[in-house]
């Protein structure tokens, strides 16, 4: 079963999370990158809560053809999805892979996991893939970057 970990990260929690899950499974990292990148926190939120998409680099989806698991890494903006992962979920081919998906967010209760992380199951249930797992994960301050050993304290019963 060939792996691909397909993460967006505006300030390095969700890298973090891609390079750890990396090392425990062996999948193979892709980055979303917008053409023009989210540098303003305020523009960032807005831009969740109204749902947008953004044009992204590259060829993104190509990293995915060929595995049969995927794992989708994303930061939560605003108590919402973000425009780049909403982006690059629009246009997958997502047809018979099992898809991991996990939200890295500020905020400590996760309080908005009831809304989110049912939002990305519906699109990836819509483009053809089977949800195989649902992990909200809590990252750092807005604009801050996640300890290390938190993150994969988080993560230690993740498969």
């Amino acid at each position: 079963m060939t792996t691909a970990i397909v993460y967006y990260s505006r300030n390095g929690s969700s890298r973090m999370v891609a390079e750890l899950i990396s090392e425990q499974t062996g999948g193979l990292i892709t980055e979303l990158v917008p053409v023009h990148p989210f540098t303003s926190f305020l523009y960032a939120g807005f831009s969740s809560v109204a749902q947008r998409r953004v044009k992204l680099t590259g060829i993104p989806h190509e990293a995915i053809k060929t595995a049969s698991r995927l794992i989708l890494i994303s930061p939560v903006w605003a108590g919402r999805k973000n425009p780049v992962m909403n982006s690059f979920l629009a246009d997958a081919v997502l047809t018979g892979k099992s898809v991991d998906l996990i939200t890295v967010q500020a905020d400590p209760h996760r309080s908005s996991l009831e809304r989110v992380l049912p939002a990305f199951r519906d699109m990836v249930s819509e483009r053809g893939g089977t949800v195989r797992s649902l992990t909200a994960l809590h990252g750092a301050s807005v604009g801050k970057t996640a300890l290390r050993e938190d993150l994969a304290g988080q993560l230690a019963s993740f498969q």
